[in-house]
């Protein structure tokens, strides 16, 4: 399949979703309002977990505030788990997502794991968790979002792609769990990124750069760019 996944993304098209989702200038500001609240490899003092959660709730739509509670919930749990996120993180720096996705999961799942706890009754918010740490690690976590779910899918079932396909819902995944379905996501990504080529990078980067509203620009790496045109596409 070496190849394949590329000739399907089209990066032509790819470039014009990125300006065009650029060229709305509610979602660049509020993208640029969630990257200037987040460190990476970094987690965050108190106020500032506090102010991030509630903005990403709040700008992405992630329905956390309809479960009671849930938000205090998501703030304690990453207050208990500072330190070993913090460690957590410091481990996927020396990991790279293009040639090393098994170890890349094998972290996130880690990390992750701090707020999805099994035995809590009600929703997991999955795709919350991975938007919050997606900001503390934008090389390396990709983000699970529904509009992307359905654009990925449909992209690697065009190259024949039979096994490990990012599902195209959540219903599907049965036995599997959450964290073990995030592999599919990283290793998606990982095998992107390994197809397109420096110029069709290069391509990319400079897309996401020129069509960025200056009062909102924000140097974004490539898998950040990449979730753009998923979010487009599946839109």
């Amino acid at each position: 399949m070496s190849g394949r996944l590329r000739n399907e993304f089209d990066v032509v098209r790819a470039c014009g979703e990125i300006r065009e989702l650029n060229g709305n200038a509610l979602f660049a500001a509020s993208d640029f309002i969630v990257a200037k609240q987040f460190t990476p490899y970094e987690v965050m003092p108190y106020g500032a977990a506090a102010g991030g959660i509630v903005i990403i709730d709040g700008l992405w739509a992630t329905q956390l505030f309809r479960e009671r509670g849930g938000p205090e919930r998501m703030l304690r749990l990453y207050e208990e788990n500072a330190s070993l996120c913090r460690e957590e993180l410091g481990r996927l720096r020396k990991l790279r997502l293009t040639d090393q996705p098994d170890g890349v999961h094998q972290v996130a799942k880690g990390i992750l794991g701090t707020l999805l706890d099994p035995e809590q009754p009600g929703r997991k918010h999955y795709s919350f968790a991975t938007k919050l740490f997606h900001w503390h690690a934008p090389e390396h976590l990709p983000i699970v979002d529904a509009r992307a779910r359905k654009a990925i899918n449909m992209l690697q079932k065009a190259c024949g792609k039979r096994q490990g396909v990012v599902l195209a819902d959540t219903a599907e995944m049965g036995g599997e769990s959450y964290l073990d379905e995030y592999g599919r996501w990283v290793h998606f990504y990982s095998e992107l990124l390994n197809e397109l080529t420096p110029g069709d990078q290069e391509q990319l980067l400079a897309a996401d750069r020129e069509s960025l509203p200056r009062h909102f620009f924000v140097e974004n790496p490539l898998l950040r760019v990449l979730d753009k045109v998923f979010y487009h596409r599946g839109g």
